[in-house]
């Protein structure tokens, strides 16, 4: 037995003799006992006392030995834990009878749902090989957190709901809420609380630490999906990408938490941008790990087309190919050539133009507004390239001379955001930006720039 299995085994023990799960300090206590650690070490990391904290393990050995008809103490603990775990079925009563009684109190018969606004996707298009990959990672390979990225437009929410839909029932709980409004992180953890224990809860701790403690206990003794859309907005606009805007600093600590501790329940943040904490704890065989979507495949991008019935199927793989499968651009551009060229898509090719619809531009202006001025320079520069550019010459163009490592720091930052894109030509990465945003930039946003000055 590990130290998280004997976590699970208190945990449910304690519920039984009081009704609610382990704090943040008796996990530490549980966790020192295991590992034969002194109370002083406990107590380095937290603000309580030596004394405070002898007195609160004083407490649950208590509740432990009620539960398990036996003494328990500090010294005692690992082996009561695993004899009990070893222990015939008939004598596992008080564990199956918990399972009952935290059922019972959550209201936790059968699995439920809260969708919040989540939007409809009766009409999606492929993403097979996507939603293959994240339900591998988040219900085979058990992500805690993981971030799904990408810039606006790209169908990260749709394939937000695709996924939770086909993979509820791996969960007890499946929450979607939005970010969009930046609410504080007080009120999105009170609202999440409420949920969880079926509005039964309603004295939730005080402090900010209380309220993500209380939910990391839900989220290790459930099976919970939450979703959080537009994870973007909770970030400072006019600095580096993954920075909190103020207010919204609490949420940093939340979603590092989730990353960190160990829990049955899975986080799934949608963004445009990368945010710090996924940054910090991701990999590839981790807990935390971060998915950046992608256009369209051609054969999947082919069935916008043809909803909008056009004509010309032998020339829809170009159309695709100049909008790189970017599903709303394609959408946009389709209504646009079966109004205005009668459906034929040879026509519009003809023209030589990109057209960057109203709604496309509003997304992009929406990113590119958040931009510090040297993110700015450089989406600018990129844009005026037909061909990806090198580091060394992306440098030659900047006027006035840039530091290197502020480069660098800026191309990393434009990347969180899924503005630009990193190709290797002859062992050399090269930086470029895709032909939507590039259109916008030249026709739209360095116009407005100017207008404004």
């Amino acid at each position: 037995m590990n130290v998280e299995e004997a976590l699970r085994i208190a945990d449910e023990l304690v519920c039984a003799q009081t009704g609610r799960y382990l704090t943040q300090l008796e996990e530490a206590i549980v966790r020192a006992a295991w590992e034969n650690q002194t109370y002083a070490k406990i107590a380095y990391g937290y603000i309580y006392s030596e004394g405070h904290i002898k007195n609160a393990a004083h407490q649950l050995f208590k509740r432990l030995s009620e539960a398990l008809g036996k003494p328990v103490t500090k010294k005692s603990l690992r082996m009561a834990l695993e004899k009990h775990a070893q222990s015939p079925p008939a004598q596992q009563l008080p564990l199956e009878a918990v399972h009952l009684q935290a059922s019972a109190h959550l209201g936790q018969a059968q699995p439920r749902q809260d969708w919040g606004d989540a939007p409809d996707v009766s009409v999606f298009y492929g993403r097979t090989e996507e939603l293959a990959t994240l339900q591998q990672w988040i219900v085979g390979d058990r992500c805690r957190l993981v971030g799904l990225l990408g810039m606006g437009g790209i169908g990260k929410t749709a394939l937000a709901v695709k996924l939770a839909q086909q993979i509820q029932d791996e969960f007890e709980w499946v929450i979607w809420r939005s970010l969009r409004n930046a609410p504080p992180v007080e009120d999105l953890l009170a609202d999440l609380l409420q949920v969880l224990s079926n509005q039964q809860k309603t004295d939730l701790p005080d402090t900010l630490d209380g309220k993500i403690s209380l939910l990391l206990q839900y989220l290790r003794r459930h099976r919970c999906l939450l979703v959080l859309d537009s994870a973007e907005s909770i970030l400072q606009s006019g600095s580096l990408a993954g920075h909190y805007r103020e207010g919204c600093e609490g949420y940093e600590e939340l979603i590092r938490l989730v990353g960190e501790v160990p829990h049955q329940s899975c986080l799934l943040l949608i963004s445009r941008e990368k945010l710090r904490e996924i940054a910090l704890l991701e990999g590839d065989t981790r807990a935390v790990r971060a998915f950046k979507m992608l256009g369209l495949g051609e054969f999947d991008a082919r069935e916008i087309v043809q909803e909008q019935g056009l004509s010309d199927p032998e020339k829809w793989i170009a159309l695709i190919q100049r909008y790189q499968g970017n599903p709303l651009a394609l959408r946009i551009v389709s209504r646009t050539i079966r109004e205005i060229f009668n459906g034929r898509v040879s026509d519009f090719l003809e023209m030589n133009t990109l057209l960057v619809g109203p709604m496309v531009s509003n997304l992009l202006r929406e990113q590119l507004h958040r931009l510090p001025d040297l993110e700015t320079k450089i989406m600018c520069c990129l844009a005026s390239q037909e061909q990806p550019i090198s580091l060394q010459e992306l440098r030659e163009s900047l006027q006035p001379e840039v530091a290197i490592s502020k480069i660098i720091q800026a191309l990393e930052s434009l990347t969180w955001r899924s503005l630009i894109e990193q190709i290797t030509e002859a062992r050399e990465l090269r930086f470029t930006v895709q032909p939507v945003v590039r259109e916008y930039v030249l026709t739209e946003y360095l116009k407005g720039r100017e207008e404004k000055r």
